[in-house]
């Protein structure tokens, strides 16, 4: 979650989820208003139509929760919103039809209005689109954020942020032919729709990230390497559209940084991630903060251990939460209070390998999302707690019978947690549950 909205990215193409046919009393239950002092909600079925998959989940300060999911690996992009009432506006398709799409995001400012931005093959070559929808459901004209300059010229893995003023920034990675460097580059746009200048925030990358503060300043974090990431670095794109000095986060003769995470507080307080080795091969999970006005404070060990399908929350006020698999396939995870201090090595769930997604708001309600499974298929699993370490009993949320996952999550302002998955072999429905 990204400080004043909530900013989510795809799980990657293709990521589709299977199964066989629809069980009709979970998909009738549309409009269950879940307690934030109760269990987690029966399943409500989003969405219903062949093929979907790769769910985002983003909510505003009122609690409307947003969805966003593709139809086929790379189809056409939908929504819809629950509010917190618990009714299900219409579901609105958001890419053209005849523009196939893939690698999707989403954020959601505070007052609901919605940013989407998407990939597009557009022969030769490929294109980041963008479109918004307001909060009352009115959506704006698509827009093309970058483009291909040439036959051999790619833009991809499209990204977007947005303040608290709806003043949004998208990102992406540009490579202008076989083995030329890649380049990140971004450019914001205006709370009116105007679209600002292309800026490189690095000339050469990869694993880009991307989180904006409360007044539009979009942090970005990304390795560099001539063929794999050995270093992480941070610039800073203001409001004013001034690209701050680039500053080096990983060790100086650190050992293959890479794979790094962001997020920032209201105040533009950044918690950066990554995994290294140390001078023995070691692999270790680090992190890092930086202040609102550039400083970095010292590196501190998140584990020291080679953590996969790491993913990381942050809160309006700073704090920060760690999930990752270990390497006995349990999942771990790890809170980073406001003022810098680590909290101790929880285990969320043994035995789960896959992605696990955290969450986390400002009082210190944390949740996890994840997939295992239960002997015959892969269901969706929950857990909340708080950022001391406390953790809650496990939640199955998808039904049995069906492969379902991968989920995603967010917590909203009062604590209540959405969770969306793909349900089916073939995806047959999106669904979502609602915890405490």
């Amino acid at each position: 979650m990204v400080a004043e909205a909530a900013t989510r990215r795809g799980c990657g193409k293709g990521a589709l989820w299977c199964g066989a046919f629809v069980c009709t009393a979970i998909l009738c239950a549309l409009c269950l208003a879940p307690r934030a002092d109760a269990a987690w909600s029966p399943p409500v079925a989003v969405a219903q139509q062949h093929g979907v998959s790769s769910p985002l989940v983003a909510t505003d300060s009122a609690g409307d929760t947003v969805f966003m999911w593709q139809q086929g690996g790379i189809g056409t992009v939908y929504t819809r919103s629950r509010m917190a009432d618990g009714t299900l506006t219409p579901i609105q398709r958001i890419t053209p039809p005849e523009e196939p799409a893939w690698s999707p995001h989403l954020a959601v400012d505070p007052a609901g209005n919605a940013y989407f931005a998407w990939d597009v093959f557009d022969n030769p070559g490929t294109r980041v689109r963008a479109r918004v929808r307001s909060a009352d459901g009115t959506l704006g004209p698509v827009q093309t954020v970058a483009s291909k300059k040439s036959f051999d010229d790619k833009v991809e893995l499209a990204a977007v942020g947005v303040g608290a003023n709806g003043r949004a920034v998208f990102s992406w990675v540009r490579e202008s032919g076989i083995g030329t460097p890649v380049s990140i580059q971004a450019r914001s746009r205006s709370a009116s729709g105007q679209l600002g200048p292309v800026r490189t925030v690095g000339a050469q990358g990869g694993d880009m990230q991307m989180a904006v503060d409360a007044s539009g300043n979009a942090t970005f974090v990304w390795g560099v390497a001539s063929n794999r990431p050995d270093a992480i670095w941070t610039r800073i794109l203001t409001a004013a559209g001034t690209l701050t000095e680039r500053k080096r986060v990983s060790r100086v003769g650190g050992n293959n940084a890479r794979d790094p995470h962001v997020g920032v507080s209201r105040q533009g307080r950044a918690v950066i991630e990554w995994h290294t080795f140390d001078g023995s091969g070691h692999p270790l999970l680090m992190v890092r903060r930086r202040a609102p006005d550039g400083s970095l404070q010292p590196s501190q060990l998140l584990a020291k251990e080679d953590g996969t399908y790491l993913d990381m929350a942050s809160a309006p006020n700073g704090a920060a939460i760690f999930c990752w698999e270990d390497v006995n396939s349990d999942l771990r995870a790890r809170a980073l209070t406001s003022g810098g201090t680590l909290g101790p090595v929880r285990t969320v769930a043994p035995r789960s390998p896959g992605l696990c997604r955290p969450g986390i708001d400002a009082h210190g309600n944390v949740a996890f999302a994840w997939t295992a499974s239960d002997g015959s298929n892969s269901r969706v699993y929950a857990r909340s707690g708080t950022l001391d370490g406390t953790l809650g009993p496990v939640q199955t949320l998808s039904p049995a019978g069906f492969n379902a996952g991968p989920p995603d999550l967010t917590v909203a302002p009062d604590g209540t947690v959405p969770v969306g998955w793909a349900l089916g072999r073939k995806g047959f429905a999106i669904q979502a549950a609602f915890g405490p």
